[in-house]
């Protein structure tokens, strides 16, 4: 059946956007959310879902229910049955390793389901990792931060870290407020926006990551 919207959905993750569709900005918009884009030639953009890209989706806070009713909306002939599955499946593999602060010098590592512990106790990449172990978390070196959360992404599990930053000595920026030509400056609403959602007024789940933005 098609919708007449302007995304073509492949069984392969790829997603073809139609250029030329009255719909295609906000098409392109949504799936920039939650897909990597491959190649941009003139008429059809092509996208591909993976699972890093909705690990990062779920990061920012997207629901699976938006990814889900958004390619509904813009699909052209459908979502195949296989691409609902995989992007249920990787989607809500993030958020069952969660990286919390134990001490000075140690990490802890919740994990929510007992056969992931298991699996995670059993490779072998990731074993010289782990200090120690409980019914529902293993413990990691403070020092081992970055290392672990690599691995584990390389081995197919996602990592919500919650260990925060050291706050670090206040510096303080003082920016203009005219510009050379006595026109008011000030930072723009976006970009107001990206520095909040890069630093969440400082809890742990802010601090890390990278934000793109247009120039000027």
């Amino acid at each position: 059946m098609s919708n007449q919207g302007p995304l073509i959905i492949q069984s392969d993750h790829t997603l073809l956007l139609e250029v030329q569709h009255p719909q295609y900005a906000d098409c392109r918009d949504f799936l920039a959310a939650f897909a990597e884009l491959v190649k941009s030639p003139e008429f059809i953009h092509t996208y591909r879902v993976t699972p890093l890209s909705l690990w990062n989706a779920a990061a920012v806070g997207l629901s699976l229910a938006e990814i889900s009713d958004g390619l509904a909306a813009y699909s052209k002939y459908g979502i195949p049955t296989t691409i609902t599955t995989d992007i249920s499946e990787w989607y809500n593999s993030y958020g069952k390793l969660v990286l919390h602060k134990h001490s000075d010098d140690q990490l802890r590592l919740e994990v929510t389901e007992p056969y992931l512990l298991e699996r995670l106790t059993h490779d072998d990449a990731l074993r010289p990792y782990w200090q120690g172990q409980r019914t529902d978390a293993l413990f990691v070196g403070a020092d081992q931060r970055g290392n672990v959360k690599q691995a584990l992404i390389k081995a197919g599990y996602p990592v919500k870290d919650l260990c925060g930053y050291l706050p670090g000595a206040p510096f303080t920026i003082d920016l203009r407020t005219v510009d050379a030509d006595q026109t008011p400056f000030a930072l723009r609403d976006y970009q107001e926006d990206a520095v909040e959602a890069f630093y969440h007024a400082g809890r742990a789940t802010g601090g890390s990551g990278v934000i793109v933005l247009p120039c000027g």
